[in-house]
């Protein structure tokens, strides 16, 4: 299922943001003030990608009943993917999209920063770096999915057996 989230079946996302939702309140995380997407390269958004953080963010919003704010907003292309395949380090991808990420007009208090997936937290260690450093705020962050990697393994022989 999220698969087919990830490329660009959006009715998918309030089955998924209703998986959050309730794990967020068996952890008594729901009393938040404002739901926070990791904004889409604008490159993805020209090309007219699903907006998949956006989507978990309005849908989380609406479960909660709380509101989205779109402070977040990069100012130039960026994929990690391709980043990362052109030999470049975590922290130089890091240093490049903290460069591009803006905020604007943040809300206060308590924010539940939303992303599709993660595998390292880059992306979401940047926005909530951004966010701290624009507003005071606690920050939440939730995906709805977590991509493991082979090098997070200890022994990722074992779990790559035919």
């Amino acid at each position: 299922m999220f698969y087919r989230f990830k490329t660009g079946q959006g009715r998918l996302g309030f089955p998924l943001a209703l998986g959050l939702y309730h794990a967020l309140k068996d952890r008594d995380l729901l009393d938040v003030d404002a739901v926070v997407p990791v904004p889409l390269s604008p490159d993805k958004a020209s090309a007219g990608e699903l907006h998949r953080t956006l989507k978990l963010a309005k849908e989380l919003s609406r479960l909660a009943g709380v509101p989205v704010s779109e402070c977040l907003s990069l100012s130039g292309p960026i994929s990690k993917r391709r980043f990362m395949r052109s030999g470049k380090t975590q922290l130089d991808f890091e240093r490049a999209y903290s460069g591009l990420l803006a905020c604007k007009n943040p809300p206060s208090g308590r924010i539940l920063l939303v992303d599709d997936v993660s595998t390292h937290g880059s992306t979401l260690r940047c926005c909530a770096r951004v966010l701290q450093a624009s507003t005071t705020c606690e920050i939440i962050a939730i995906t709805a999915g977590l991509m493991i990697t082979t090098h997070a393994l200890a022994k990722p022989a074992e779990v790559l057996r035919p």
